[in-house]
């Protein structure tokens, strides 16, 4: 007969009957030796086991934030190397993909850090703000990651008005002219004394006569 079983050792049978040289039956008795075996085992290779695989390793994560995803191939293996319809497989099959990086994501705005350096003392001057690309965990970042133009704007600054300067060419005790210059602050009426004519404004020299006085005290 067929064998019982594909593999793992299965049984195979036959009838063995007694018969005379006439071809008619006969007793067991009747015929001399032994009797044949009846049955004999058949497909005694080892059955091939089916399992899940999973070949390969988690892909990488598809975002670095904000709940990306990852996958992996599984498949229905044999024992003996080859792959199969899932069917083959027992059990639930392993999972394909799975959430990754779900922390959220940092955020990027202008925030202001300060103000530029006035370009005027007095007068009235302009200064600009200062703005950087700020991450809300605190982080300073690339300016690329912010969106929309940098707000940066401009303010006036040093608006208190100029010292008004006057040169004056004086002589000390002993008769020697130095060059002393002064000015005096037009809100204030502070006076202060300077050695270097650039402090002043161009107007027309004046002679005082100052006897036997240090020119570097004030006036």
């Amino acid at each position: 007969s067929s064998c019982s079983q594909t593999c793992g050792s299965g049984q195979q049978t036959r009838s063995v009957s007694c018969k005379g040289s006439d071809g008619s039956a006969a007793a067991n008795s009747k015929c001399t030796g032994p009797k044949p075996t009846e049955t004999k085992t058949c497909n005694t290779q080892a059955c091939i086991t089916y399992s899940w695989e999973t070949p390969s390793a988690w892909s990488s994560c598809s975002k670095t934030c904000g709940s990306g995803q990852q996958t992996r191939s599984v498949s229905c293996k044999g024992s003996d190397g080859l792959v199969v319809a899932d069917s083959k497989c027992t059990g639930t099959k392993p999972t394909l993909k799975k959430t990754c990086n779900t922390q959220a994501c940092v955020t990027y705005s202008w925030k202001q850090s300060g103000w530029s350096a006035c370009s005027q003392t007095c007068g009235g001057g302009s200064q600009s703000s200062v703005f950087e690309c700020k991450g809300n965990d605190g982080s300073t970042a690339n300016k690329s990651l912010c969106t929309g133009p940098n707000p940066s704007s401009n303010r006036t600054c040093n608006t208190q008005a100029c010292e008004s300067c006057s040169c004056r060419q004086t002589e000390n005790g002993q008769g020697l002219e130095i060059a002393n210059y002064t000015c005096r602050h037009t809100v204030t009426g502070k006076v202060r004394r300077y050695s270097k004519q650039g402090y002043c404004s161009a107007q027309p020299v004046t002679e005082t006569r100052h006897e036997g006085r240090n020119p570097s005290d004030g006036l």
